[in-house]
């Protein structure tokens, strides 16, 4: 074992044990030699099966740099430029306002800066097809930002990858494939939840709720190109090698393209590193002086993290099977110290630290699981609120009685409606959890009284969303 194999188990050991991660994988490059490839843990908390090198992660929102990259082989190509308008390429493609649909450039989708809020539940419940994500997008409102403010988005990639389709007359999945996993050595890899859960040697998602971790749903993620690439840590090693430019699959123009800052992100949350940007597909700020790009990835259940360090042929990356959580970054940070050969911060404390201060977030009086504030039943009968309740983006809410309570169903979810007051109910469900519990639904009353609408907080950086009785 080396010196560097040595003191990253024993980093991993730590986090391991620190963040209750049940498995992870972890890759080190340095100028194209890998350093470290390695597996820890377990698959999955119902098995006794151990992580390797070669075992399939989803990578959630690390897929982004692949769908950057693929627009990138286009313009390399001459097949298409950053800064044409997406309507000129996608007749179907229309938002909101028609001027924001005229003026939308590729770059403003591939760097969130195109107007609309994430907007995640149109995808994450894992019903809707790509296209009828795309179908969705006229219906939805802009956000409370102005247009050309960061705002990440999963819905702007779905339509990059449309964009990469038509131009090439391939799948997003065979262009992807063909173009850059393949020929960047990837041998693990798949477009789905299913090519996941098919493969003999997966891992399984663990999500925490209320400090508790357990065994995890395997959620569809049908916004493929934004966060649906399966693959192993034995591909993203391979991967990293193409951003740095040891692997000429990307031209250097490109490259630079996609680590360029093009919209302003916010604030460094640590001193050692500088301001935080977004490039295409990859986020840019600097660590300890050096230039620094990275994404997380992260879905119920699941957490991963690139980090680059190109001017000194650095690069590292994590991939686990446990809710979002610190690990990777003190994992990645500790290393970048180490290889670099400055003086080591001490993360572990420094992220315990900041974890401790972060307040507890509390929606009202409502407990995760079932609280709510005081027994008094609603003024009107409960019937008045029954009904089919549609949203052109968002679909159809079904609110029905069941005994002497309102039970709600969406979109192949499903559960019960506690009061609240004043015509407001909140949320909770009894399908397999997708959902933090507690969403407020407010009934909207019209002419007469009579209820015709809901409106629900479903894009918090947005008007309330309305459903049509």
């Amino acid at each position: 074992m080396t010196i560097v194999e040595s003191y990253v188990d024993q980093l991993v050991q730590e986090a391991m044990e620190i963040w209750r991660v049940p498995g992870l994988a972890i890759g080190v490059v340095q100028l194209g030699k890998t350093l470290v490839l390695k597996g820890y843990g377990l698959r999955d908390l119902g098995s006794d099966e151990r992580v390797g090198v070669r075992t399939r992660f989803l990578l959630c929102s690390l897929t982004k740099s692949m769908t950057a990259a693929g627009v990138g082989l286009l313009v390399q190509e001459g097949k298409l430029k950053w800064e044409t308008a997406v309507h000129e390429v996608l007749s179907e493609f229309h938002l909101h306002d028609p001027v924001a649909t005229r003026a939308t450039t590729i770059l403003d989708l591939l760097c969130h800066r195109w107007g609309l809020p994430a907007h995640d539940r149109i995808w994450s419940p894992g019903d809707y097809s790509r296209s009828q994500m795309i179908r969705a997008l006229q219906c939805l409102e802009p956000g409370n930002s102005s247009s050309g403010t960061f705002q990440y988005s999963n819905l702007g990639y779905v339509v990059a990858g449309a964009v990469i389709e038509r131009v090439s007359g391939r799948s997003w999945e065979d262009f992807t494939s063909e173009r850059l996993l393949l020929p960047a050595g990837f041998s693990d890899f798949a477009f789905s939840v299913d090519g996941l859960a098919n493969s003999p040697d997966h891992a399984h998602p663990h999500p925490v709720e209320e400090e508790v971790l357990y065994r995890g749903h395997f959620w569809p993620m049908r916004a493929t190109p934004a966060g649906g690439v399966v693959a192993s840590i034995k591909d993203m090693c391979g991967w990293l090698r193409v951003l740095c430019g040891w692997e000429k699959l990307l031209s250097l123009e490109v490259r630079e393209m996609m680590m360029t800052p093009h919209a302003y992100v916010g604030s460094a949350a640590y001193p050692e590193f500088g301001d935080r940007y977004y490039g295409l597909g990859l986020r840019r700020e600097c660590y300890r002086g050096a230039r620094f790009v990275s994404h997380t990835g992260s879905q119920p259940g699941w957490c991963a993290f690139m980090g680059l360090l190109p001017d000194e042929g650095i690069a590292v990356v994590i991939l686990t099977n446990r809710d979002p959580h610190p690990a990777p970054a003190f994992l990645a940070y500790s290393t970048f110290d180490f290889l670099l050969g400055t003086k080591t911060v001490d993360w572990r404390s420094r992220i315990l630290g900041a974890q401790e201060k972060s307040p507890v977030v509390k929606d009202g009086d409502c407990d995760v699981r079932g609280g709510h504030r005081g027994e008094m039943p609603p003024s009107s009968p409960l019937s008045d609120y029954v009904g089919e309740y549609h949203n052109p983006a968002y679909g159809t809410i079904t609110i029905s009685l069941g005994g002497n309570a309102l039970n709600w169903a969406w979109r192949g979810l499903f559960g019960t409606l506690k009061y609240l007051d004043a015509d407001v109910f909140r949320a909770f469900e009894q399908s397999i959890p997708r959902y933090p519990d507690g969403i407020e639904m407010k009934f909207v009353r019209g002419e007469g009284e009579r209820v015709y609408s809901i409106a629900a907080p479903l894009e918090p950086n947005a008007p309330d969303i309305q459903f049509l009785k």
